[in-house]
């Protein structure tokens, strides 16, 4: 049976999509093959959830459609190629859009129809305000847990990889070699980008949490002093020597740190709720009937 809006007919394999897409959320080890317009293969409540949305979407691009609102070319195809990544890349994305005639057409106006839903919810938002300090405060009072920020170093490594047995006498070599020209006052980066496998940003592996690399890494860099390169050690990748560049305990973060970040909440719950007041009313008002 056929659900219509205003008139305008639900179309089922946008509601699969949104099915599937809420599957990989609340279940996202049990995801199907392929979205299938099938209520059959989704949990009642998850289908009904997923028309629901559709259904809330459709009326805020008629809201669009009443406004006369109408995206230009260059924002819908700069639309369309940032939806490109989501195909892995240009190339696959043109093998996909080739496979179903007309497909590129029917992929390009669902992506004008999102440029259009998107131009109603700026208009729509425009007018939400920035939080007040009160509200910050209260935030950061009620939801300091979420500020929390575990120890971290940031480092930068030298890496010999041993994948073989036989590579492990030629890794040690090569790391000794790396150590040698550290102890002639060489910039480590330079260093890194001489002799390890993994070059291309001096060796910098960023702000790193405990159990993101191995527990051999872990230990070591943990224990340095920061500025100061360690020496030559081994995990079970291989053989490395790294350089702490800061070392930050955990803590929770400060409200003064935390501002920005409470802002940019506070301010999308202020638009989520405008939306969904919006939304709300356009039900109150339409014709949702099955067919």
């Amino acid at each position: 049976m056929a659900v219509y809006v205003n008139g305008e007919e639900v179309d089922q394999n946008l509601v699969a999509a949104e099915a599937e897409r809420l599957r990989t959320i609340y279940h996202p080890h049990d995801r199907l093959a392929h979205a299938a317009p099938d209520p059959s293969r989704y949990h009642p409540r998850l289908w009904q959830q997923a028309l629901s949305d559709v259904i809330d979407r459709m009326l805020l691009h008629q809201g669009a459609l009443r406004r006369n609102m109408h995206p230009s070319e260059k924002a819908v195809l700069e639309a369309v190629g940032v939806s490109q990544a989501s195909y892995g890349g240009e190339e696959q994305f043109g093998r996909c859009m080739d496979a179903i005639p007309g497909h590129f057409l029917d992929f390009k106006e669902n992506v004008a129809r999102g440029v259009r839903v998107q131009m109603l919810v700026d208009k729509l938002t425009a007018k939400v305000s920035k939080p007040k300090q009160k509200e910050v405060a209260g935030f950061y009072k009620h939801n300091k847990q979420r500020f929390y920020q575990s120890e971290m170093v940031h480092v930068k490594h030298i890496v010999k990889n041993i994948d073989l047995p036989s590579r492990e006498p030629g890794a040690l070599n090569e790391i000794r070699q790396a150590g040698r020209a550290l102890n002639t006052d060489a910039p480590f980066e330079q260093v890194a980008e001489t002799y390890s496998d993994c070059k291309g940003n001096g060796g910098d592996l960023g702000y790193i949490k405990r159990g993101v690399m191995v527990a051999d890494f872990d230990e070591v860099v943990f224990a340095l002093e920061p500025g100061k390169p360690s020496g030559v050690f081994r995990s079970s990748f291989g053989y490395h020597i790294a350089k702490v560049y800061d070392h930050q305990p955990e803590r929770y973060l400060t409200i003064d740190e935390a501002v920005e970040q409470i802002e940019a909440i506070l301010i999308n719950q202020k638009k989520q709720r405008v939306i969904a007041n919006y939304v709300q009313t356009q039900r109150e008002n339409a014709c949702i009937e099955e067919k």
